[in-house]
């Protein structure tokens, strides 16, 4: 009994971890933990496997080969007691982050889960509804819960915690159906009218945590199935022998469309793609060539079968791409996210539950969606063929690509936080360098990761356009593409405008820290946001001066520097301004008020005479009043 609480004691402390485990302790710690009649030595037994669960991947993974299974039979077992099965129940969600993980799709193991999904004890049912989703994140996982009825047990864990006053229960069921619902498999079960009574009646909770969870359960389970049709293709069989591609698509072969990117990638993620492109080039032996087509074929004929093979190549561009990019987003949460938010419920987490929030933010929530996407193109291009549609689906998801607005406007946020933790924390630092050292990283650093969704958006209009230019017109998908573009379009151009409000807000909060307090409620009437700002400087004849010439969302000021802070000079309301930049042969526009126009002009001359302008903000600025109502 001793030397087991010794072994366990031992255990918190991750460097004795991988001693014990190489001289054998999980196999002894399994046997106590098995066949010992003490009730006290057996918890102490399973309290030493849940630490072994904690910090490592590859403790989770031993643990998970060798006992997996001697794991589930005492959570199933009726001669176990409770204590024992919360424990076994525990280590479970942990041994779930593992990238060994696939092990649990073994029936005995996830039907067991299964099965004490709706425990009479609430903590027991509680650890097997995280244990499943985790798991649920893994597309081949997410199905074998289904074909093992955890789709029902889900159903059934939801009408539970319904008549219950637990929020915790309420947040979980409703978490562990939005995974499922990731599957259109599972999101046909769960479009049922039963289904969504249940989450409209829970949507009377006050509890904000639990709200967010229905709403997005519903989300997720209202996304349409996009089952592919079988759809009779126009034969083209006349020109399978030949080279359809001109020879500028040709000598492109395996070429990416690259997406613009307002983020530099990290050198180490452009040193790996390089070093990927060099072992695919030596792996790649050229196919000879086929012959072009015949001068005299159909001319029209050989227009459309060219375009069919454009279109089947961006076709299948969207779908590798969005898989890329759903198994990046699955390692943001499977490998960083949960193992982090797992700690914090410990008792030596490494970095709070706040920082946690603030480096990854809505990544599990595009996550989901995203992967939606990608079980809906799949499902398509499965039964590929010229006729097939994919513009519905953009179409339909365009909507719910808002939800980046959030993980955008907090990425500078996420990125100084990630830097500031990183610097500030020895131990977590260790820890994200240890984890970014396994294969499942491909040397990217978690930033690298962070700033794909980021990246992402831009792609989908470029492949859109791409995908609508090789459609013919006539053809069953050409309404879709062109609606799903404009909506994308809007998406982004959306995105980009909360992204500056978001950046002017922050801009706002440095601003007011550098002015007199009582100009604070000046800079904040009408929720104003900083557009852009310049340090001047002018004389009066007789002494030289200090300010800054600030543009508002509404209006521009100026201030003088008065003892190292800054006072509002002057405020003046405008109707309307753009911004450009000199070096395009563009000029600074504002439209203000006729009232004010005489009074302005005159200030606006004065104190920002061309040379000093233009020699700090490198722009030239030239008014032009007229009326408001004149440029509506």
């Amino acid at each position: 009994m001793q030397s087991v609480k010794t072994i366990k004691n031992l255990l918190t402390i991750e460097s004795a971890q991988e001693c014990v485990k190489e001289a054998g302790g999980i196999p002894v710690l399994l046997q106590i933990a098995k066949a010992e009649k003490n009730e006290e030595t057996k918890i102490a037994a399973l309290s030493a496997l849940f630490n072994f669960t904690i910090y490592s991947e590859d403790m989770r993974t031993s643990l998970l080969e060798s006992g997996l299974d001697d794991l589930t039979r005492i959570l199933t077992s009726s001669t176990q007691s409770d204590e024992s099965k919360k424990l076994v129940a525990k280590s479970m969600v942990n041994m779930a982050l593992s990238g060994e993980n696939e092990k649990f799709s073994e029936k005995t193991t996830l039907t067991g889960l299964i099965k004490v999904l709706n425990h009479e004890d609430d903590e027991i049912d509680e650890y097997s509804s995280m244990t499943l989703e985790n798991l649920a994140i893994n597309k081949t996982l997410n199905e074998a819960i289904s074909q093992y009825g955890g789709v029902e047990a889900s159903i059934d864990f939801l009408k539970k915690a319904s008549a219950k006053s637990n929020p915790k229960a309420k947040e979980r069921s409703a978490k562990l159906i939005s995974k499922l619902a990731i599957s259109s498999k599972n999101r046909k079960k769960l479009q049922n009218p039963e289904v969504a009574k249940i989450l409209k009646d829970l949507e009377k909770d006050v509890d904000p945590t639990v709200l967010s969870a229905i709403k997005l359960a519903q989300n997720n389970v209202n996304v349409p199935l996009f089952e592919a049709e079988e759809k009779a293709p126009v034969n083209f069989s006349e020109f399978d022998q030949y080279q359809l591609e001109s020879e500028e698509e040709a000598s492109e072969d395996e070429s990416e469309i690259h997406e613009p990117e307002k983020v530099e990638k990290a050198p180490e993620q452009r040193a790996t793609k390089e070093e990927h492109e060099k072992r695919r080039k030596r792996h790649t032996h050229k196919m000879p060539k086929k012959p072009p087509p015949p001068v005299d074929s159909d001319p029209e004929r050989l227009r459309l079968a060219r375009l069919d093979v454009k279109r089947t190549k961006v076709a299948y561009e969207l779908l590798t791409t969005e898989s890329s990019y759903c198994h990046n987003l699955e390692i943001i949460i499977r490998k960083f996210q949960n193992p982090l938010l797992q700690l914090s419920r410990s008792k030596k987490p490494l970095i709070s539950i706040n920082d946690i929030r603030a480096i990854f933010g809505s990544a599990e929530i595009i996550h989901g969606y995203n992967s939606m996407l990608l079980d809906s193109l799949q499902s398509r291009i499965s039964k590929w063929g010229n006729q097939q549609i994919v513009g519905d689906i953009f179409l339909y998801m365009g909507d719910c690509f808002k939800i980046y607005t959030d993980y955008i406007n907090n990425f500078p946020h996420a990125q100084q936080t990630l830097q500031n933790v990183t610097r500030d924390n020895p131990k977590f630092k260790k820890w994200l360098e240890k984890t970014c050292a396994q294969d499942f990283c491909s040397g990217l650093s978690l930033l690298s990761f962070l700033i794909m969704p980021v990246q992402r958006m831009p792609r989908y209009s470029l492949l859109l356009r791409e995908l609508n230019s090789s459609t013919p017109a006539g053809h069953p998908d050409e309404g879709n593409i062109k609606e799903a573009i404009q909506k994308i379009e809007y998406v982004n151009s959306y995105l980009n405008d909360k992204k500056r409000e978001t950046e002017g807000q922050f801009k706002m909060i440095e601003l007011i820290s550098n002015f007199v307090e009582s100009d604070a409620p000046i800079l904040l009437h009408n929720n104003r946001t900083v557009d852009q700002s310049w340090d001047v400087s002018w004389s009066d004849g007789k002494h030289k001066m200090n300010g800054q010439f600030v543009i508002l969302s509404d209006s521009i000021i100026y201030s003088k520097v008065m003892q190292k802070k800054g006072k509002i000079m002057k405020l003046i309301e405008f109707a309307h301004i753009s911004i450009s930049d000199e070096t395009k042969g563009e000029k600074l526009v504002l439209l203000i008020d006729e009232h004010d126009k005489k009074k302005t002009k005159f200030q606006l001359e004065v104190i920002f005479p061309k040379p000093i302008f233009a020699s700090k903000a490198k722009s030239v600025i030239e008014a032009k009043f007229k009326e408001a109502k004149a440029n509506k």
